[in-house]
């Protein structure tokens, strides 16, 4: 199932953005996990993924059922995040059946937090009723603060006629692209000796590719 799409931001003073946000998993074939880590799906915050993972894990000779709050790694080395956060495991009832809370710094060198949610054992035991049809439900609740450093994906508006940086018009199956015949040629051999090499294409204001 697909995690919920809850995200609230709120501001203190002068102080960094706090940014909120839930991931509800419904985990399915959960007996089939041997050794292996499950994701949920993956959800876009601070231009970077975060998601849930579950395994089953042997600590101090005990099997457990371990749960882990994760996020996919930034291009920036230098990003960090304070995460206070909170995986619950749910009932088939929908009622909270255990809840652990942690606090940590996620960085370049830690992007996933966690631990045990419950006995192994116990999560198949019928009285506890957590399991139905090979499926339990769990959910993370976060907030991030004193977000620092991260990367964002900028996108390039290449509909804009008026924006002094293009150029040139690339017509494309009918459509206008305003682009940098600059731009261009820097990351394109193509671009380059089409538009600085002995081409009729290079004082053309529209050119059809």
């Amino acid at each position: 199932s697909p995690p919920s799409n809850n995200v609230k931001m709120s501001t203190a003073g002068d102080a960094s953005v706090a940014l909120s946000r839930e991931i509800r998993w419904v985990v399915e074939s959960i007996s089939t996990i041997e050794e292996e880590y499950l994701e949920s799906p993956k959800m876009e915050l601070l231009g970077m993924e975060w998601y849930l993972l579950v395994a089953k894990e042997r600590l101090r000779s005990v099997d457990m059922l371990t749960a882990y709050l994760c996020c996919a790694e930034n291009y920036s080395n230098f990003w960090s995040v304070d995460a206070d956060f909170e995986i619950e495991l749910f009932d088939t009832a929908g009622k909270s059946a255990t809840i652990k809370k942690y606090t940590k710094r996620y960085d370049c060198k830690i992007s996933s937090w966690g631990g045990n949610i419950i006995e192994w054992a116990k999560l198949f035991d019928e009285n506890e009723n957590l399991i139905n049809d090979d499926k339990i439900t769990i959910e993370a609740r976060f907030s991030l603060t004193n977000i620092k450093g991260f990367r964002k994906n900028t996108c390039a508006d290449f509909t804009d006629a008026n924006d002094p940086r293009h150029d040139v018009t690339l017509i494309v199956e009918g459509k206008k692209l305003h682009v940098s015949k600059q731009f261009l040629a820097l990351h394109s051999s193509y671009f380059n000796t089409m538009f600085y090499g002995e081409f009729s294409e290079k004082n053309k204001k529209e050119i059809e590719i």
